[in-house]
Order: structure tokens, then sequence, then C-alpha cells
């Protein structure tokens, strides 16, 4: 009797331990596959930095979410995802959501392995934008590299932004309104408080330009008389990063940046 009770007791024992076995196999997969995710999603980064005195990082992509930390000027992050001008970012041991308005693209990226991205040595000097009417939207390009993307409003079809390669010729701060008698600086101002002439044709900066604006909710749509509009925080941002001669390349084309460089001999990185 006591040999039959010795061997219940024993196997009473081996299942248990071949069920405590199952839990940690269990949990190790569990662990392995959320270890495979996070590989999956990090296969495309791109290092950002800061370009603000601080920037908050949120728990989602918008103003919405909870704010779960910030970070400082000059910080350099991993983006791995975008949705809209939001990327989501590696954030100490998780992640978070950050607004590309404050960030700039960092020159010598770093791929997956570590190694120096040496691709950049064929790109085009200099300062460029690149403006797409057929989405309202603009892009800031430094030596080839994309620094910044905007939204902006642009000319109605009666009125039409001017397509073409043009070069800003002069840069005035809170240009008067001379049409209505407007002074510079005056809130009604429909030029916004800076004002990027271009050359177009026979007009020397004084007709068409890319400048702020008296109405914030124009931006986006194609409403202007012909010039291109931006928020006015984004223009005087702008207005401090190119010089004049800065080339401007306005397409209606729904071709990617880079493309639409590229058919202007201009050679862009994406």
């Amino acid at each position: 009797m006591s040999i039959i009770k010795k061997f219940i007791a024993f196997m009473v024992c081996m299942l248990m331990v071949v069920g405590n076995t199952a839990y940690v196999a269990a949990n190790s997969y569990k662990s392995n596959e959320k270890n495979t995710k996070y590989v999956i999603a990090q296969t495309t980064i791109n290092k950002m930095k800061v370009n603000a005195s601080s920037l908050n990082i949120r728990s989602g992509p918008g103003t919405n979410y909870k704010k779960i930390g910030s970070l400082k000027r000059e910080a350099v992050i991993d983006t791995i995802d975008k949705s809209g001008i939001w990327y989501k970012i590696k954030y100490k041991n998780s992640y978070g959501w950050c607004s590309g308005d404050f960030l700039v693209q960092v020159n010598n990226t770093n791929d997956n392995n570590g190694t120096s991205n040496n691709n950049n040595q064929n790109l085009s000097k200099g300062d460029f934008i690149i403006i797409k009417t057929s989405n309202n939207t603009m892009a800031y390009y430094k030596d080839g590299i994309l620094v910044k993307e905007f939204n902006v409003a642009t000319g109605k079809k009666s009125t039409p932004t001017p397509k073409g390669k043009f070069k800003i010729v002069n840069k005035i701060v809170n240009r008067p309104y001379y049409k209505d008698n407007i002074k510079g600086g005056d809130p009604r101002n429909p030029l916004g408080n800076r004002w990027l002439g271009l050359q177009v044709g026979s007009t020397y900066g004084t007709t068409y330009a890319i400048h702020g604006n008296n109405s914030e909710r124009s931006i986006g749509k194609s409403v202007s008389a012909g010039c291109v509009r931006m928020h006015n925080s984004d223009i005087k941002w702008l207005f401090d990063q190119v010089p004049k001669q800065t080339t401007v390349i306005i397409s209606d084309s729904s071709q990617s940046y880079k493309q639409i460089g590229t058919s202007y001999n201009i050679n862009l990185q994406k």
C-alpha cells in the first residue's frame, strides 16, 4: 500500500513540474513574440534633431494625447513611424509621439546596424524649396537633405500659382499691403509678418512670394491670388533659414519631391 502512495505522490510532483515548465515556456514565447514585433517596427530608422527649446512627447499622434515627457533643443532621436506631421519615436524604454514641426533631419544618418550612410555625396548643394500645388505642401531641403515639410495655401483656379523654377530675390519683414493701404505688422495684413519675394517673369519679388497670412484657416487650401501662404510661425522660421537666391520649384505634379527635383536636375535624398 505504501508503494502505491509513493507512486501517486511521485506522479503529482511530475505533473506540477511539467505544468510550471509549460507556463514558463508559454511566457518565453510571448516575450519572444513581443521582441520580434519590436524589431520589425524598427526596420526603417531616421535620426532627427529637436529644433525647439522644449518638445513635448505624447502617448499618441496628436495634442489630444497625454504628455509623457519632453526633450530639449538639439536632442537627437530615432523616428520609426509617421502619422501626418507626427513622428513615432523610441522614448526611454517605450515609445512616444512628437510633432515634426519641431524636428530637423540629421545629415549623417545611421542604418539599423549602426553603419554610416555615405550616400549623400552626390546630393545637390544649397537651399531648395519644392512646392506641390496638387496637395498644397512644401518641403525645404538643405544640401539635398529634407529639413522640414509644411502645409501651405496656393492659388485658386482663376489666379493660379505660377509653375516652374524661380529664385528668392528679396526678404521683407512686415511688408505693407499696398492694395488696401494696410501697414506692415497690422493683424489685418493678408501678407502676414514675412515675405520671400520670387522673381517670376518680369516681376522681381513684388508680385509673387511665399508669405504669411491673416487667416490661418486658409492654409492647406487653393485660395490665394497666386502667392504661396504659410502659417505665420512657419514662414517666420523659414525666413531665418533661407538666403536670397534660394531655388524654389513650384509644380502641380503628384510625384514625390525627389522626383520633381530630378526633373530640374536637382538631386534630393527623398
